[in-house]
């Protein structure tokens, strides 16, 4: 699950039911403690939602479900599951596939978003790909910006495939109150049948159905919990890389200047221009390591 949620029971989705359940489970990922004891299925039917409370509300990043007893159709299994946790911070990550896992991002305009690889997002340090999921008094989960505070995701149009875009939360709909479907797709269902999907970089929104048919699984979206983020951190380095690259290229410019300057007075010939040329290049070079540097260094900071 990424980041630990705060988790108070389970919500299972039975496709075959088992006579008896038990619920393990690990703030780590490896050592699994007990949270919900052996306890029989009092319903009878093949598939029905399930809903597994903890006895005490727990740290939770992995989830192991014990099943036992199968009952008169033979065996048991999952259709889906889903803790019951605080949401909080998270990173909305597309299932597309890719090479790199995707992330919604909020652009520089503060009103768009926009299909990022998550770890370039990351590792700016500025906690664009962050927002603050929250249940929406039964009408599906509003998400907030975390970095844009009082901005949610919303479909600016969803007939013929509206852009998502940030709308201010208060005044938000059903236009951007979601819901996750078994099946992964993030829909708006006061909306009817529309669904998130993206297309390179763009998100929208469009039929579920139709969407649903797309082989790169551009429709299906998921939840990682994310740590809140210093975002002071990544826009102190971020003014770093700005005045590196601006530098580089007054730099490059006053190369030019004088090559051009010089090559008109005939003070030099055309081996020393070329010359020139490359020292220039080295220069440029030396800042694009600098920006690369800069860019490590948040990265470390993150994790630090």
């Amino acid at each position: 699950m990424g980041a630990k949620l705060q988790a108070s029971g389970l919500r299972l989705t039975w496709a075959y039911s088992p006579d008896a359940l038990k619920v393990l489970v690990s703030s780590d990922g490896v050592n699994f403690a007990e949270a919900a004891g052996w306890q029989s299925n009092t319903r009878s039917d093949v598939s029905f939602t399930h809903f597994v409370s903890f006895a005490r509300p727990t740290s939770v990043r992995a989830v192991t479900v014990l099943m036992r007893g199968p009952r008169n159709w033979g065996f048991f299994g999952i259709s889906s599951a889903a803790l019951l946790a605080d949401m909080g911070p998270s990173m909305l990550v597309s299932g597309s596939t890719s090479a790199q896992s995707g992330c919604v991002v909020r652009d520089a305009s503060e009103d768009q978003v926009f299909l990022a690889p998550c770890l370039d997002a990351i590792a700016t340090g500025l906690g664009k790909e962050i927002f603050i999921a929250k249940e929406s008094g039964g009408t599906g989960t509003t998400f907030e910006s975390t970095t844009s505070l009082g901005q949610c995701l919303a479909s600016a149009s969803p007939i013929g495939g509206g852009q998502l875009v940030l709308k201010a939360c208060d005044a938000v709909g059903a236009e951007g109150r979601f819901s996750f479907t078994v099946s992964g797709q993030l829909k708006l269902p006061g909306l009817g049948n529309y669904c998130v999907t993206v297309s390179g970089t763009v998100l929208s929104t469009e039929d579920c159905d139709e969407v649903g048919k797309s082989s790169d699984a551009g429709d299906k979206f998921f939840l990682v919990a994310a740590s809140p983020v210093d975002t002071n951190i990544g826009s102190v380095a971020s003014d770093v890389a700005i005045l590196a690259t601006a530098s580089a290229d007054r730099l490059s410019a006053s190369n030019e200047a004088l090559s051009s300057a010089l090559q008109s007075c005939s003070l030099i010939g055309n081996e020393n221009l070329s010359l020139i040329q490359k020292n220039r290049g080295s220069v440029e070079s030396y800042f694009a390591e600098l920006i690369a540097e800069t860019r490590k260094i948040i990265a470390v900071a993150r994790r630090s």
